[in-house]
């Protein structure tokens, strides 16, 4: 069931990731007046650990990436994602369903665990995804 799951993200991930529409949210749908909601929840999130030196979820420049499942954020610009005290780039969101966002393979050349939250920038909040694993 979870190896479905992870299929079916990662298959609507590359879809809008091959989009040159970064937010799929249009000037009339009624939620671009908010951009963040009040209460952001985070759902499943992955990969969860990797082996040192293996690279996850490969991007064409050769960063990893994770996904996760959000409800709350409805546009890229309003949030960042950061692995311990290191911002990640190309945060890509699907408004209030998921998200996707590279990670450098410097950031990860270490064994040990990793703090990876979100912050939402209009108010600075610190929302955890979880604790990734380097072994």
């Amino acid at each position: 069931m979870l190896q479905k799951k992870f299929a079916i993200i990662l298959a609507v991930l590359l879809l809008g990731a091959c989009s040159d529409k970064r937010d799929q949210v249009s000037a009339a749908d009624p939620s671009v007046q908010r951009t963040v909601s009040g209460d952001v929840k985070i759902g499943a999130w992955g990969p969860q650990s990797t082996k040192l030196g293996q690279r996850f979820g490969q991007q064409a420049n050769g960063n990893s990436a994770f996904w996760f499942e959000q409800k709350g954020i409805f546009s890229s610009k309003d949030a960042e994602v950061w692995l311990d005290k290191n911002k990640l780039e190309n945060l890509i969101i699907k408004p209030d369903a998921l998200g996707t966002v590279e990670v450098d393979p410097e950031l990860i050349k270490k064994p040990g665990n990793y703090s990876l939250y979100i912050v939402i920038l209009s108010d600075g909040k610190k929302i955890n995804i979880g604790e990734f694993q380097v072994q």
